[in-house]
C-alpha cells in the first residue's frame, strides 16, 4: 500500500467512525507521526473539541487494512471517551466500550514491527569520574543541562564532580549491541 492509499483510507474511515461516534465536526486531523507510535490523540474537553494524528509511513509500510482501520477507530475512540467522561479514561472501560461497539479490537498498542529504519536516533554522551574512573552515559537532556551550567551530576560511589570525555555515541531506539 502507498502512502497516498493509506491516506485516504484514514480519511475514509476517519469519515465513517466519526459519525458511528457522534463526533463529527469535533475531530481535527495534526500531520502525520514518525517513530514507532501508529497514532496519538489530544482531547481539550473545555472546548469539546479533539485532534489525531497517524503515523503514515508505517501503516503504509505494512499494508494492512485492518490494523489501519483499528488504530483509526483507537484514536478516535479516545476523543470520544475522553469528551463523554469527567475523569481521564486512558484505555479503560470507557475506551473499551467504544472500540467494541465499532467491532474493533480493544488493544492498547499495535502489533506492527517497525524498521530499524524509522526508529528515532538517541545520543549519549559519555562522562567520566576523574577519581575512580567510572563511566556514566547521560541522555541528550541531561548533557545539554551539564554543559549549560543549569546542574551538576556526581559519581555516585565516590561523589566526585564528573567531567565529559568528548565521547558520544548514536544508536537508534531498540537497537541491540
Amino acid at each position: 500500500m502507498t502512502i497516498t492509499d493509506a491516506d485516504k483510507l484514514i480519511k475514509k474511515y476517519m469519515a465513517k467512525f466519526t459519525l458511528l461516534l457522534g463526533i463529527e465536526g469535533v475531530v481535527t486531523r495534526r500531520k502525520n507521526i514518525r517513530g514507532t507510535q501508529a497514532g496519538n490523540a489530544i482531547t481539550n474537553k473545555y472546548r469539546r473539541v479533539g485532534s489525531v494524528a497517524f503515523n503514515v509511513e508505517l501503516l503504509a509500510h505494512h499494508n494492512d487494512e485492518a490494523e489501519l482501520r483499528n488504530t483509526v477507530a483507537h484514536e478516535l475512540c479516545h476523543v470520544a471517551a475522553e469528551l463523554q467522561s469527567i475523569e481521564p479514561v486512558q484505555h479503560g472501560y470507557p475506551w473499551k466500550r467504544l472500540m467494541r461497539s465499532l467491532n474493533e479490537n480493544p488493544t492498547r498498542t499495535h502489533t506492527m514491527d517497525v524498521p530499524m529504519a524509522m526508529r528515532r536516533a538517541i545520543t549519549k554522551y559519555l562522562y567520566k569520574c576523574p577519581k575512580c574512573q567510572t563511566d556514566f552515559w547521560l541522555s541528550g537532556q541531561r548533557h545539554k543541562r551539564k554543559q549549560t551550567g543549569r546542574t551538576s551530576y556526581v559519581c555516585s560511589f565516590c561523589s566526585e564532580g564528573i567531567i565529559f570525555t568528548g565521547r558520544s555515541e548514536k544508536r537508534k531506539k531498540g537497537q541491540k549491541d
